[in-house]
This record gives C-alpha cells, structure tokens and sequence, in this order.
C-alpha cells in the first residue's frame, strides 16, 4: 500500500489592481454639439467618477455622476459633451480609479454633428420660400443625397414638406 500525503493548499486571490481600460463605450461615437450619455464597461471600474474619465483632445469633456454597478464591471450616469467645433476622429477614452488607470484607445469617435438648422435647403442661414422651392422641384424624386431629402430616408415626400413647413420662417443660428 501506498503513503497518502494530504497537502495545504492557500489560494491568493488579489483583490483590485489597475484600473483596466474600458473594454467598450457605448455609443462609441457622437456628433459635434451633442451631449451623448454613455456607459463604459470593463473590470475594475469601481469608485469612478467623472473626473475619473476623460477623453483625449480638445472639445470633449465629461460630465455628471457616475455610478458603477457592484462588481465593477459598469459605470453608467456620465456624459461626452462635445463641442460644435470639435475636431473630427477617434479619440481615446482613459479611466482611473485609486488602483491606477488605463487608456482604451481609440474608444470614442467624433462624428460630424446634424446642421443646426436642416430645413434651410439653401444655406442661407433662414427657412423660406427658396427652400420650399427647392423642396417642391425634387418632389417625388428618390436618390442619395437629394437636395430637400430633409429626413434622409432616400426620397423627397410629404414627411420632408412637413419637417419643412414646422420650420418655415424661421431664422437659423
């Protein structure tokens, strides 16, 4: 007969370390003007506030009160609030807690933002009867990028004189 040995066995489990990056932030992009409520996910992301997060160069900014779920994997109740003239492109989303930090690169994006004003077909900076000109010369026409295709659902309809007419004589800012 054999010898049965028993052995001790002491698991170490480290509890914390690094803030590691946010695996995602969602939604990963925002148009300039925009303020885009977001949620980053991840581990480690306990004890984060907004000051905690920021997002790589200029014309972004993050506001509000974060709150990560208990087992740190989410922190939900901050905001990007981008500026209207914010350059375009990734920017890179870095989060820190006591435990350190980390950078998900390239995790936000920089979209260009909605005209201020999209019923004025024309640019001129007001709603009016060039417009609806415009508009009535393309009714019924379908096709990408149709100048009075105000909704941009690929056709120029009733729902596009009706966006147009909500905001005609409107000066724009």
């Amino acid at each position: 007969m054999f010898p049965v040995y028993e052995i001790d066995c002491i698991n170490v489990e480290k509890g914390g370390g690094a803030a590691a990056p946010p695996r995602a932030v969602a939604p990963g992009a925002g148009g300039q003007g925009a303020i885009v409520p977001v949620t980053l996910t991840g581990v480690n992301l306990k004890n984060v506030t907004a000051a905690h997060v920021t997002v790589s160069g200029p014309g972004v900014t993050v506001s509000g009160s974060a709150t990560s779920n208990a087992e740190g994997t989410q922190v939900t109740g901050l905001s990007f609030n981008i500026d209207a003239g914010a350059a375009l492109g990734a920017r890179d989303v870095s989060v820190s807690n006591a435990d350190g930090s980390d950078t998900l690169v390239g995790g936000f994006t920089v979209e260009a933002g909605a005209p201020a004003c999209p019923s004025d077909i024309n640019g001129d900076n007001v709603v009016d009867f060039a417009d609806l000109n415009i508009l009535l010369g393309n009714f019924n026409q379908t096709g990408p990028g149709l100048p009075g295709d105000i909704d941009g659902d690929g056709d120029v309809d009733f729902a596009d004189l009706n966006i147009l007419l909500g905001f005609y004589n409107t000066n724009c800012p």
